[in-house]
């Protein structure tokens, strides 16, 4: 009987509180509502400050996940209440507890642009994926778009393809876009300029008005020619007998420099850009300072520090075009570039930029130059366009880096002194150049290994590091008359290597820069 009775008191209980956590509920949900109609100025007049009220007792008392975002969102925006990016990010975080796709892509967004957190591209991918995988179209096309750009891990224009058409489904505007540049430049699909045009069509219906101006602009960004081009033609100034230790760049990078400089797309596949660069260069005690000029326009004054080998710019801004034309700010940050010879001549490497309006990195770019004192002096007007097809330069080399290569005496009846003798003395290095090509150089996880050979003889290649260390040897034993053709892992950390081909006797090398 007591057992009967200890039952009846706990379901009275039981029942009592399911009916005030009911009531409650809906006290909440009404205050939602109100809230919402504030906020919006639907049946109500607008009053940010009234729904912030609401919203923050829907948030605080009712724990109300749609609550909690839109109380972040307020704070996000200044609403009602005082601008606070910490305070949004504290509220979107807790509204993605139970998972809101819009919570998820929100929070997605607070991480990648570092709002009201430390920016984190890592956290932010994860973000996206959860709303993605709960079916929104915004987290769709953000997780497509952090595939597209690399950020917070794997670049693949294959996996963000996938995502934008999943988002264009469900009518994502900005997704439909995407959709038709990637068709436009065939990244991640083959090109496909009706499918293109469709996409863009799409997004113009949509109202995303950026479509409107890539549909005018019919030309592909991805020029195949070029990236041939460039394949052949990037190591032909750079020919390096014996591999060199390097050291740290110091006052050697003082100096004028001249050469060019590539833009490539995210994937580092396709040259976007080239343009003839100069740089002129001042270091002193670890600080440096210089003009760097694009096409023989000055584009910027620059200054900075170098730090473990690595250029870092303090101030480097100037103006650039985006695809479409409009200019944008952006900033220099990094420069990890290397001297490729014993005596200072070329300086090779990566720059790295940022742009401040997306906070986000700017395309990859690398430069080559060469110093100005070991070039043959042109005038301005015979620089080459950068629309003009790039010819390889003839390459005077100074008598001592000649004799080192041919292994002659320096005496004058020897060491190419004498014009004719000079001049055969390059031939024999361009000969030697087109019978070996190593490409694609930048080089990815693997490169081509392409070499001419008179007689059926063995070969062996050897990859160094810049220390001088061998970090790869390949014997080659069946390596026929003629052309031969090998493929190679190159997975080695980014960075200049020399790549060194012994046959018969004879060497053969290149200098490869790992991205």
């Amino acid at each position: 009987m007591k057992k009967r009775n200890l039952f009846l008191i706990l379901a009275i209980v039981l029942c009592r509180y399911s009916v005030t956590a009911q009531s409650d509920a809906a006290t909440y949900f009404a205050k939602y509502i109100t809230a919402m109609k504030f906020y919006e100025g639907k049946e109500l007049p607008v009053n940010h400050e009234k729904a912030f009220q609401l919203m923050k007792e829907c948030a605080d008392e009712g724990q109300m996940d749609e609550a909690m975002l839109k109380l972040g969102v307020m704070y996000k925006l200044g609403l009602g209440t005082q601008k606070s990016d910490k305070e949004a990010f504290r509220w979107v975080c807790k509204s993605s507890r139970n998972g809101n796709p819009d919570s998820h892509y929100l929070l997605g967004v607070l991480y990648k642009n570092g709002l009201g957190t430390q920016q984190n591209f890592i956290e932010a991918k994860k973000a996206f994926k959860k709303s993605a995988d709960l079916g929104n179209a915004k987290g769709k096309y953000m997780l497509g778009y952090m595939y597209y750009r690399g950020l917070g891990g794997e670049q693949s224009y294959k996996k963000a393809v996938e995502l934008f058409n999943e988002a264009e489904m469900i009518g994502s505007p900005i997704a439909s876009y995407m959709l038709g540049v990637s068709y436009k430049n065939g990244y991640g699909v083959k090109k496909n300029q009706s499918k293109s045009a469709l996409f863009l069509d799409k997004a113009i219906e949509r109202g995303y008005r950026h479509a409107i101006k890539e549909k005018r602009n019919g030309r592909s960004e991805v020029n195949l020619k070029r990236d041939q081009e460039y394949k052949k033609n990037i190591t032909s100034n750079l020919f390096l007998e014996k591999p060199i230790k390097q050291e740290n760049l110091g006052n050697r990078i003082s100096g004028e420099w001249q050469g060019k400089q590539y833009t490539f797309d995210w994937s580092r596949e396709h040259i976007l850009e080239e343009v003839d660069l100069k740089m002129v260069i001042k270091e002193e005690n670890g600080f440096f300072s210089g003009e760097w000029y694009e096409n023989s326009v000055l584009l910027l004054s620059f200054s900075g520090k170098i730090i473990d080998k690595v250029m870092v710019f303090d101030q480097a801004r100037f103006k650039a075009l985006t695809r479409r034309g409009e200019q944008v700010e952006m900033l220099f940050t990094k420069a990890k570039l290397e001297m490729l010879s014993a005596n200072n001549k070329y300086l090779a490497g990566e720059i790295e930029s940022y742009v401040p309006g997306l906070k986000e990195p700017g395309y990859p770019m690398y430069i080559i130059a060469e110093r100005v004192e070991k070039l043959k002096q042109q005038e301005p007007d015979t620089l080459v366009n950068k629309t003009a097809k790039v010819e390889p330069e003839e390459v005077v080399l100074p008598a001592e880096e000649l004799a080192e290569a041919l292994e002659i005496e320096q005496n004058p009846s020897k060491n190419g002194q004498n014009g004719q003798e000079q001049d055969a003395m390059i031939g024999f290095i361009k000969e030697k150049d087109a019978m070996f090509k190593v490409y694609p150089n930048p080089a990815g996880q693997s490169v081509t290994i392409d070499y001419e050979l008179d007689e059926k003889v063995p070969a062996v290649l050897s990859v160094y590091n810049t220390n001088g260390v061998v970090v790869m040897t390949k014997n080659w034993t069946e390596s026929h008359k003629g052309h031969n053709t090998h493929q190679i892992d190159f997975g080695f950390t980014p960075g200049t290597y020399i790549v060194v081909l012994n046959v018969n006797g004879q060497s053969f090398s290149k200098i490869v820069i790992k991205k």
